[in-house]
């Protein structure tokens, strides 16, 4: 297993290299940089145990800043997918949206920064420093117990947010599920040991978090219709969100079925699994500094 400091960097010097190519391929450099931005902010919670509080929340603080500038195009990005999804929608509709959908992302694309490549040299810079930040208030050894207690934490985060988005699940509850259970895959993958396929508890895990993915970009795409229905006639509106409510229904029946295995380790047993997985595989792998065994 890299040491986390190791990868925190690496990932840093991938988005820093992200912000500053954005003007070139925008939409790639977006897609990988929001998922650059969740893999640090994952790494940061597993170390919540030995980091102090102020220092986490400040470097969390930079991360949701160059987040938040890329979220509009993300959402662009995303909503020809979202409509794909729409199989109740009849043919003649489906084309009038995607010809809507394609001409706000042409418009978007022609304004002033649409891509706000203006504040991705700013967020590199920023983006840059946060290694040094974060190895300046890093004990000397973190050990793996403390990693623990930041993925116990993690596990209890995601299960309570599920929890929240099950009242109300075609809401943004589901985005927020979905950025707790990915933060829980991402400290998962750091912690298990190397395998060329996932533990059965990570697979259930991560086609859970694929399902609220798609339910994410449906909401998105009924918060983009929200804003501009105006652009759309009555009986197209009100087709586009039967369609919106029928795939987000569908796709909620599945993720509540796959949630109760993906959620359903409590988060001690999400610890005794990677302890078991870790010990089954220690003759071949070694923790090295700055990890201390407990």
């Amino acid at each position: 297993m890299p040491q986390l400091l190791e990868a925190f960097g690496c990932e840093v010097q991938a988005a820093v290299l992200l912000c500053r190519s954005a003007t070139l391929e925008p939409a790639r450099a977006v897609h990988e940089l929001r998922k650059s931005i969740r893999i640090q902010r994952s790494i940061l919670r597993l170390l919540r145990a030995v980091l102090p509080p102020l220092t986490r929340v400040s470097l969390e603080r930079t991360l949701g800043a160059v987040a938040h500038i890329t979220s509009d195009l993300r959402d662009m990005e995303v909503l020809p997918g979202a409509l794909r999804m729409l199989k109740q929608l009849p043919d003649a509709q489906e084309h009038r949206l995607r010809e809507l959908l394609r001409a706000a992302r042409t418009q978007a694309r022609r304004g002033e920064d649409p891509f706000r490549i203006s504040g991705m040299e700013a967020a590199a810079v920023a983006l840059a420093e946060l290694p040094t930040a974060l190895a300046a208030c890093l004990p000397e050894q973190v050990r793996l117990s403390s990693l623990f207690e930041g993925l116990r934490e993690t596990a209890k985060k995601a299960r309570k947010a599920w929890r929240k988005a099950l009242q109300h699940p075609d809401s943004v509850l589901i985005h927020t599920a979905r950025k707790r259970a990915k933060e829980l895959r991402y400290q998962l993958e750091w912690l298990l040991p190397p395998s060329p396929q996932p533990v059965q508890e990570l697979a259930d895990l991560i086609r859970f978090i694929e399902v609220l993915g798609n339910m994410t970009d449906l909401v998105a795409l009924r918060t983009w219709l929200g804003r501009n229905g105006k652009a759309l006639d009555g009986g197209l509106q009100r087709g586009v969100n039967r369609a919106v409510r029928h795939s987000l229904a569908k796709r909620f029946d599945s993720a509540r079925r796959l949630s109760k295995k993906a959620l359903a380790p409590k988060p001690r047993a999400w610890v005794a699994m990677v302890k078991a997985q870790r010990s089954s595989a220690a003759q071949a792998w070694l923790i090295q500094a700055p990890f201390a065994h407990p």
